[in-house]
């Protein structure tokens, strides 16, 4: 069950769709993006400057992808129900810019959570914005 609510969280958080997991074959982001986007993440570390022509996008997918995986299993270690975590997707998709314009609306008015781990945040932001009912 947990694994389940992982994967749908991660398809959720990287994908722009309804359904992640159907998503997750049908749009970018396979692995072999991810193995370029975190090749191009590893020449540019550890280095005092980035070397030219880096592609930051790609290195940012990577970074982004990896510590929004290892949050997100962090926090359903926690405990965290299915109950907790349940979206429900609007019909029409949701673009990532979407999902972003969701967070800022959300931290609008809920201030006092500012100083909460995000991926929580983004969690509680898409449960309020789509929440299922029954």
């Amino acid at each position: 069950m947990k694994v389940w609510i992982a994967v749908a969280l991660i398809g959720a958080m990287t994908t722009s769709g309804v359904a992640p997991l159907a998503l997750a074959a049908s749009q970018t982001g396979t692995g072999h993006e991810l193995y370029q986007n975190c090749k191009e993440s590893m020449n540019a570390s550890g280095r005092n400057t980035i070397p030219p022509g880096t592609d930051m996008l790609s290195v940012g997918l990577c970074l982004g992808l990896i510590e929004g995986v290892k949050k997100t299993i962090a926090i359903l270690q926690t405990g965290m129900s299915a109950r907790d975590t349940q979206v429900c997707w609007p019909e029409s998709g949701l673009t990532t810019g979407q999902g972003a314009l969701i967070a800022i609306n959300y931290l609008d008015r809920n201030p006092a959570r500012l100083n909460e781990d995000q991926t929580t945040v983004v969690i509680l932001a898409f449960k309020d914005a789509f929440p299922c009912k029954g």
